[in-house]
């Protein structure tokens, strides 16, 4: 297997690892949600953002895979956007994970920076790849 086919078997496997979690973590809040005030009431800021980890739990996958799949249709060079799938996976780990993080310790807000700049620049990366590919 090469470095290209490992890439893209390892951001497959990362997306769907969280798709995994995703379903795992929504049967677990799923538990509590009948229950007004837990984790502060559905308005409250801890809450909230447990919502958002477990919806990245299942978007950024999506994107992600679209994204192999789009590769393998179009016959792009993965070398091209090599860096960019690499952020990518980064990103995707490291939203939900700070998102759940923040939801039990809200200084974690401030590392939001990680997942939102990897995410940033892999998409430019691979947007400069497809455009000069």
């Amino acid at each position: 297997m090469n470095e290209i086919d490992l890439l893209f078997k390892s951001s497959l496997l990362v997306s769907w690892s969280l798709v995994l979690v995703g379903f795992i973590t929504g049967a677990l809040m799923g538990l509590f949600f009948y229950k007004t005030e837990w984790f502060g009431g559905y308005n409250e800021f801890p809450r909230r953002i447990l919502r958002l980890g477990h919806i990245a739990c299942f978007g950024l996958p999506i994107l992600n895979t679209l994204l192999i799949l789009m590769f393998l249709v179009l016959g792009v060079s993965a070398q091209s956007v090599y860096w960019g799938v690499l952020l990518w996976i980064v990103g995707q780990i490291a939203m939900p994970t700070i998102c759940f993080a923040s939801a039990f310790k809200s200084v974690f807000r401030f590392l939001f920076f990680i997942p939102v700049s990897t995410l940033i620049i892999g998409t430019l990366l691979i947007l400069w790849g497809l455009i000069y590919a």
